[in-house]
């Protein structure tokens, strides 16, 4: 089911550039086509077809003055109700959204290392459709985030680093059996950038990056208002670049990966507990702590003007567990990125808003774009 609806044509993905700016503002017919390219012709049959099956309607201006009124489109609340799911590997992130990603309830269901993370995941699910009954409503889609390497065509988790008992999982099939509900993965970094485009900062943005920060450390990269996946189908695995450590390379995210990050703070620490107790030594002024931080703060900072240089992209979003360290981390990440870029570009770093519902929210938005897909297809 999944592979039918990939945006192969050139129609498709024309349907697409609409979709995707239709979920960040209310334009008109003659906007999407001037920040599409697509001619008004093009747009208007896209627009009529998403009037007939009901997602899009038709608004009068705000505006004031003299001649023709625009006539805005917008999209329909109603017109379905998403439940998106983001996966990590110590928790599920899940949410039960409208049309328009009006948040009407959230589920966060904790993942120990040896859970059955299928039923885990069925739990979170079955917990917001109990939530969507009481509230008389329809969930017709179900999108998840989920670590990869994924193979989205089938709908397969292949296998996750650092995600034991998670892998060869042909997770679409499973869901779809079970609920009656067309369902879509995606790489949870991407998922969580798609999130920030669609009802985050990033909504005003044509092209930024957005790094989660969890045990794998990923990007999902925006280019032209789209999620850029590459030549071979994924981009952004920035936690697998390789950092020089002592006479070895090894993979940026097994040094600096949340799960590395406690092992080091357990060792230098002598303590049990996790990122919570060191930002609060930081704040104390503790300057072991402060060390430590810094350290993560300024590899962090070397990595993100690295794919500054290489994407010419400068807004940047940090996401993820990272952010418990609050200011202190994001000021060494800019004086890092400050000594470092030679382009005096001006690179905008900051954290994200969204907090743990970034991917979930994205995972919405893919969710309603792929059925929607199908239905324009059907029709």
């Amino acid at each position: 089911m999944v592979g039918s609806f990939t945006p192969e044509s050139s129609k498709h993905k024309n349907l697409l550039k609409v979709l995707e700016i239709l979920m960040s503002e209310e334009l008109s017919r003659a906007d999407i086509a001037d920040i599409t390219g697509l001619t008004r012709t093009a747009v208007g049959n896209i627009i009529k077809r998403f009037i007939n099956i009901g997602f899009v309607e038709e608004k009068d201006s705000k505006g004031s003055g003299v001649g023709r009124k625009r006539i805005l489109l917008d999209i329909v609340p109603s017109f379905m109700h998403v439940i998106g799911l983001g996966i990590s590997r110590n928790r599920i992130e899940g949410c039960l959204t409208d049309t328009k990603g009006k948040l009407i309830c959230n589920r966060t269901v904790q993942l120990k290392r040896s859970e059955d993370v299928v039923r885990k995941i069925y739990d979170t699910i079955n917990s917001l459709l109990n939530e969507a009954h009481k509230n008389s409503i329809e969930v017709k889609a179900i999108g998840v985030g989920v670590p990869g390497p994924l193979d989205i065509k089938r709908g397969i988790v292949i296998k996750p680093p650092k995600f034991p008992g998670f892998e060869n999982v042909k997770l679409v099939e499973l869901l779809e059996k079970k609920y009656g509900i067309d369902v879509w993965i995606e790489n949870d970094a991407d998922m969580a950038a798609w999130g920030e485009k669609c009802y985050g900062e990033g909504r005003n943005l044509s092209d930024f990056i957005y790094i989660r920060t969890c045990e794998g450390i990923g990007a999902g990269i925006i280019i032209d208002n789209q999620l850029y996946h590459g030549k071979l189908g994924y981009s952004g695995e920035i936690g697998h670049l390789l950092v020089k450590n002592g006479e070895k390379f090894e993979y940026f995210e097994n040094l600096y990966g949340k799960d590395k990050i406690i092992e080091k703070a357990r060792e230098k620490f002598s303590i049990e507990e996790g990122l919570n107790y060191i930002e609060d030594r930081v704040r104390k002024g503790d300057k072991e702590a402060i060390e430590f931080v810094k350290e993560i703060s300024e590899n962090l900072g070397a990595l993100i003007i690295s794919i500054v240089h290489v994407t010419g992209i400068s807004d940047v979003f940090i996401g993820g567990d990272y952010q418990v360290f609050g200011d202190f981390l994001l000021n060494e990440v800019r004086d890092m990125i400050k000594r470092y870029e030679f382009s005096h570009q001006q690179v905008n770093v900051r954290f994200s808003q969204l907090g743990d519902l970034a991917m979930p929210l994205g995972a919405v938005a893919y969710a309603i774009g792929m059925y929607l897909k199908k239905l324009v297809l059907e029709s």
